[in-house]
């Protein structure tokens, strides 16, 4: 559907660019404390908000403001706030803060209003005069003028400033909070199933005018940005056409659409289309690619292929093409979605004359958007068949690839599954028996020709939309598809998707409903219902009357519940809870619905299963009547399974990690628990609490704690609420707490914590009196003191520990009896016990901190190995050459027997490379002098250093200098960071094969990030931005797809398709904000 939704894409892409504009901005208001006469005790005012309507509680008090403390400050406190300004009510309170510090003091600690409260100081509340609340922890409001809905459309023409005045406060505030407060809304007053009935509505348009309507009159008043200025002028005109029965001039439209999308003014002049070659939905075979010209307009790359297509380069394989299909050699989708562009606007060139002159001929014409639709994706389809046709007639060869080369192709996914269910898929998406079935008619198609192909592709078409808007069909794909979904996945069940994440996500209760409601959207338009309420107290509240044929009439209270509520009150434009109150007022004239029965999520009452117009069994004392409310903050539906304490064993039950942090020992503290990461609250929170967080996550212990979501909102579950724990326990899930997802917060309020390092190296440890800096007694920080550790049972398995903290290769010696001096301070540690694989010494096994029997007589020490063991000679630069090794002081080779890529990598690592791209042997970068000091090194690649390997002794081999051994190491080079404000950020550029190229950000996380930047020499990653934050870059996009571990040393060494193989554009380049 390209076609008809040219001018609201248009609209969209200005949207997007508004919302994050200075100029889309709203202004602040900020309340100066200027000199003007006393207040009385008790006025409140609302400073810094971003409209009248919110900011931060002040309120006088004996002749001077103060802040309100948000302690128990709630919405009922709130709504006393809002009515004491002159306002109808609360929508929302707000605590820590949120409208910025103030140097005001902070008072009313406690206060706890019923709601009925004239004033604030009226509430119950600690003595007015104290507070104890800080700069962080003030009370914020948001009002709302009056008990009045949104303007939604009702008539044939809409108020776009009043739609705008209403809906901006609750899509900033929608924006602010980024979770949806309703399920289902996609933003406020807009929902998925909005979005269904609107591209329902304009597929099934007899016209683009028609569909132009449909979309000026379902989403557009909706959708506070670009501002009502933009919507005004697409709108308008399209609904007054279709009032009037007026014809549309399209071109204007479109050249007014540019005039906001270009950097240029519009002046509106007239413009003379080229009418002799009006459009004709295709019958013909594909054509070949025409000579597009370069000169669209670049601010449109953002929604192509749809307007423009830009140049990117062809899709190629310096190596054999994926999966062994030559198809994909040289396959450019971007030349296809230009070539069937092209054909279906009959355009060869994206210029405003050329686009606009093409919408005014569609504009102009009976064209039916769905034949349009069809044209353009039976067109591309039917160029994707030599592609499908081989994987057809190679495919038991295809699925011995994917076999023994899943972790090429297909990193992410079950092996089994991807061979096993996903073509079954696509034969239930086409509407084909299996995938034989499907097959055998794309090879007849392909052998028959270009006529047959592309009669075969339109079918193709017409099958996927059958199958969607076919509930029977629908529900079998989607089922099929959450069933491949759960079985990939051992975290995700199919009573999480069913139970929390569709209810929540889409707004729908279950599948059979989301299809349900697309066979509906796209089916025979429903007769849109006027509603409204009538002899209420309030506005919100009344007896439902809808309007058909110019008459008002009611609606019967048989099966009417709060489902149908929610309609009547969406439809009217309040934006929350609804519920239905039975037959409480008695209307006269015509009952004109009954057995009304709505899902839930429909837009017009009119769209609801019901009796028929005017057919009903019931009589006025049946009259059903609804009130609404204006906002709602439900919390998602967690899963249903009941709370288990873990066993000691348990690991995996619950979970921990730190978000947000600028270093990986802080952050939001989320969990994991049966499938789902959520937040943790900070009620009652304490350092015993973070003490046995951080010693879940491997930390030593916990450094401090903050409240008030200071690393930012999570945008899940709320799951833990007033933990309680001695400080003894193992896990967070052993304390004390309220139970799972049983709380009284707001994301808000997610805790906060940081931990004690000791992972980080040489914050926690350090090596004292030594000749170098790879050797001398240790000591480690332990709550801020430095000590020492007692050589009781130390050994060269606990050096090595310590040495890889410090960033070394590994160690030779073990040294005791303070052979580096005695220390001073505690002595930390004693008989430690390390496995050789932790990660830091505090891992490894001890008594305690401060248990020991020891003096300082006994103070351990290390001599670690430090790359000065080992060099590189003879190569072009540093990070190739013959290995040469020191030994016992003297410099010697290796043989190549036996000589492999893990050898090589332990060397690189030792040198400080990432890892090895090849191991040759031969003496290639020339013959060594002096002993060849070992033969048939044999290593696993995981070793600290070459001399871990398994080898011969030094000396012992059947060699001579031209079998000396070499490396090229992994240079980090080959990674840089571009366009970013400062050396620690930017857009990912990795060379491959000599030539520079960027990475795409699909499935781009925090640990691809992590990689990169240590590489860099980095820590570790604070963010990894994407959607080209850094700019877009240029070149070829060389990875995407990536799916790091965050322990790889490389990000070559990530899973990842291949290099090259990509569906992205440089709108998407990754990029990285590394931990300087």
């Amino acid at each position: 559907m390209m076609v008809p939704l040219l001018s609201a894409l248009l609209v969209a892409l200005v949207a997007s660019c508004w919302a994050s504009s200075p100029e889309g901005a709203i202004p602040t208001f900020n309340l100066e404390d200027v000199s003007q006469p006393p207040v009385a005790d008790g006025n409140v005012r609302l400073a810094d908000g971003p409209t009248e309507l919110e900011g931060r509680v002040e309120i006088s008090y004996n002749g001077s403001w103060f802040a309100v403390c948000d302690y128990i400050f709630g919405i009922e406190e709130a709504d006393v706030v809002c009515r004491q300004l002159g306002f109808d009510a609360a929508i929302a309170s707000r605590c820590c803060s949120q409208y910025g510090y103030t140097d005001l003091p902070g008072i009313l600690n406690q206060v706890e209003c019923t709601g009925s409260e004239d004033n604030l100081l009226s509430c119950p509340h600690t003595e007015a005069g104290y507070g104890n609340c800080r700069s962080y922890s003030h009370a914020g409001v948001v009002c709302r003028r009056e008990l009045t809905p949104c303007p939604l459309p009702v008539g044939p023409t809409i108020d776009w400033d009043a739609a705008y005045q209403c809906i901006n406060p609750y899509y900033q505030l929608f924006m602010n909070i980024n979770n949806p407060r309703v399920p289902g809304e996609v933003s406020p007053f807009l929902t998925i199933a909005n979005l269904m009935d609107a591209v329902g509505a304009v597929w099934d348009s007899d016209s683009l005018v028609q569909g132009m309507g449909y979309f000026c009159r379902l989403v557009a008043p909706r959708q506070p940005a670009p501002g009502p200025g933009v919507f005004r002028g697409v709108c308008d005109p399209v609904l007054t056409a279709l009032s009037d029965g007026t014809d549309l001039d399209g071109e204007q439209i479109c050249r007014f659409v540019y005039s906001f999308a270009m950097p240029r003014p519009y002046t509106g002049a007239p413009y003379t289309p080229d009418t002799s070659t009006p459009y004709t939905p295709s019958t013909e075979t594909p054509r070949t690619p025409g000579g597009l010209s370069t000169d669209y307009p670049i601010s449109f790359s953002s929604i192509a292929p749809f307007i423009c297509i830009f140049p990117i380069e062809y899709l190629s394989f310096s190596e054999s093409p994926p999966l062994g299909v030559d198809a994909f050699q040289n396959l450019d989708i971007v030349t296809l979605l230009t070539q069937a562009v092209e054909n279906v606007l009959n355009i060869t060139s994206y210029d405003e004359d050329t686009v606009c002159s093409a919408v005014g001929h569609l504009t102009s014409r009976e064209y039916a958007p769905r034949d349009i639709a069809i044209d353009f994706m039976a067109e591309l389809l039917a160029d994707l068949y030599p592609v499908a046709n081989e994987i057809c007639t190679n495919w038991d060869d295809i699925v011995e690839t994917i076999l023994s080369e899943s972790s090429s192709y297909f990193y992410s996914f079950d092996v089994g599954v991807m061979v096993d269910e996903i073509p079954a898929l696509i034969a239930l998406l086409t509407d084909y028996p299996d995938r034989e079935t499907l097959c055998l008619s794309i090879r007849t198609a392909t052998l028959l020709g270009e006529d047959a192909v592309y009669a075969s592709a339109r079918s193709l078409v017409e099958s996927i939309v059958n199958v969607l808007t076919t509930q029977e069909k629908c529900v079998s794909l989607i089922d099929s598809t959450l069933t491949v979904i759960t079985d990939t996945s051992d975290e995700i069940t199919l009573d999480d998707l069913e139970q929390y994440s569709i209810p929540f996500y889409t707004g729908f209760d279950d599948v059979q409903e989301i299809c349900q409601y697309l066979e509906t959207s796209f089916g025979p338009r429903y007769p849109p219902l006027q509603v409204r309420l009538v002899g209420g107290e309030t506005p919100n509240e009344g007896r439902v009357e809808v309007q058909y044929a110019g008459e008002w009439g009611t609606v019967c209270d048989d099966g009417f519940d709060n489902d149908d509520a929610k309609v009547v009150c969406r439809q009217l434009g309040y934006r929350g809870e609804a519920v239905s109150l039975g037959n409480q007022r008695p209307g006269t004239g015509e009952i004109l619905l009954d057995d009304v029965g709505c899902l839930g999520v429909e837009s017009n009452i009119g769209q609801c299963p019901n009796a028929g117009i005017t057919v009903h069994n019931c009589d006025h004392n049946e009259d059903v009547s609804v009130t609404c409310s204006i906002e709602v903050t439900p919390q998602p539906s967690p899963p249903s399974q009941p709370w288990t304490t873990p066993s000691s064993t348990d690991n995996g039950f619950l979970l921990t990690r730190l978000v947000g942090g600028s270093t990986e020992n802080e952050g939001r503290l989320e969990v994991f628990y049966q499938g789902h990461w959520g937040t943790v609250c900070d009620d009652f929170w304490n350092a015993h609490n973070t003490d046995v967080a951080c010693r879940s996550l491997g930390f030593q212990g916990g450094e401090s704690f903050s409240c008030c979501a200071e690393y930012g909102e999570g945008d899940g579950l709320i799951i833990l609420d007033d933990v309680d724990c001695t400080g003894e326990e193992d896990s967070i899930a052993s304390c004390g707490n309220a139970g799972p997802f049983n709380h009284d917060c707001t994301h808000i309020e997610d805790i906060g914590i940081s931990c004690i390092p000791n992972g980080a190296g040489t914050s926690a440890v350090r090596l004292v009196g030594g000749n170098n800096e790879a050797e001398g007694r240790v000591e480690i920080n332990y709550n801020g003191v430095w000590g020492t550790i007692c050589d009781d049972d130390w050994d060269i398995t606990d050096a090595n520990v310590v040495c890889r903290m410090l960033g070394f290769q590994g160690t030779s010696g073990a040294p005791g009896s303070a052979q580096f001096g005695q220390g001073t301070g505690p002595i930390q540690l004693d008989n430690v016990g390390c496995s050789g694989d932790e990660e830091t010494i505090f891992d490894c096994e001890h008594p305690g901190f401060g248990a020991h029997n020891c003096g300082h007589y006994e103070d351990a020490g290390v001599v670690c190995i430090a790359s000065a063991d080992v060099r590189l000679v003879g190569g072009s630069n540093e990070a190739e050459g013959t290995v040469e090794i020191q030994h016992n002081g003297v410099w010697g080779t290796i043989c190549d027997d036996s000589w492999g890529i893990e050898d090589a990598d332990v060397v690189c690592h030792m040198l400080g490379f990432q890892s090895a791209s090849s191991a040759p042997g031969l003496a290639r970068f020339g013959q060594g002098t002096g002993p060849i000091q070992l033969d048939e090194v044999s290593c696993s690649g995981d070793e600290q250093t070459i001399f871990d390997c398994a080898h011969h002794a030094f000396g012992v081999h059947d060699c001579t200098h031209y079998e000396d051994a070499g490396v090229v190491c992994v240079d980090t080079s080959a990674v840089r960071l571009v366009g970013g404000s400062n050396e620690a950020e930017g857009r990912v550029e990795i060379q491959y094969n000599g030539v520079w190229g960027t990475i795409c950000d699909d499935d781009w996380d925090i640990n691809d990030a992590s990689v990169v930047c240590r590489m860099l020499g980095f820590q570790g990653a604070s963010g990894a931005p994407g959607s080209a934050q850094f700019g877009q870059g240029t070149g070829p996009i060389q990875l995407d797809d990536v799916g790091c571990s965050g322990d790889e040393q490389t990000i070559f060494d990530c899973a990842y398709p291949a290099f090259g193989v990509h569906n992205c554009g440089h709108y998407e380049d990754a990029g990285v904000i590394c931990i300087a």
